[in-house]
């Protein structure tokens, strides 16, 4: 249960604090480029690990059970070892399956979830992984730009979906940072190349 939570390297004033409560769950979080979905993520895992070894955590309240938390953001390939940044997500993602068929209470921390593939393999390979990482056992988050995996079902656990989003005002893009209920619903791809100067 995080009340308020903020991630700890914002400066005060600047941050946007966001609150959720969960229980074992599957829980998909869309939104735009920039919108504040790995920032969130990183808030979560984070904050675990520093309420874990004692520490305090940016928030007005934080409350959390024992549990393994496994993250699979900002994965890198390694040229000495041949392996790409796909293949190192599949490790790491392959690596939560195991633990969670063992039992072991874990929170799962995917951010875009097989990016480093396209399209049609990232769907069907999210979908298949998204079935494991959804037991009893878990609770597993997952950031993705697959409005398709939004609507993925499971028999064992609630699946929840959450969003950021933009605005647009005088050509502008302006962010609240907010997590909000529900699927995405906008996107800002088109308007950032377009602000770069790509056409």
């Amino acid at each position: 249960e995080a009340d308020k939570l903020s991630h700890l390297l914002i400066p005060y004033g600047e941050n946007v604090p966001n609150s959720l409560t969960l229980k074992p769950s599957l829980n998909i979080i869309t939104g735009s480029n920039m919108s504040g979905k790995t920032t969130w993520l990183r808030t979560l895992a984070s904050s675990c690990i520093l309420a874990y070894a004692g520490a305090p955590v940016c928030g007005k309240g934080f409350k959390l059970t024992p549990v393994h938390v496994l993250t699979s953001i900002r994965v890198n390939d390694d040229l000495g070892s041949g392996i790409s940044t796909f293949y190192a997500e599949l490790i790491r993602i392959k690596n939560m399956i195991e633990a969670a068929d063992k039992g072991i209470p874990m929170l799962a921390v995917i951010d875009e979830i097989f990016k480093g593939t396209n399209s049609a393999d990232r769907i069907v390979g999210a979908e298949a992984a998204l079935k494991h990482l959804s037991r009893t056992n878990l609770i597993t988050l997952v950031s993705t730009h697959d409005f398709e995996l939004c609507n993925i079902k499971s028999e064992q656990v609630p699946v929840n979906n959450y969003h950021f989003e933009e605005h647009f005002h005088e050509d502008k893009l302006l962010f609240d940072y907010t997590m909000k209920d529900g699927p995405c619903k906008t996107t800002n791809a088109q308007f950032l190349l377009k602000l770069v100067g790509i056409k």
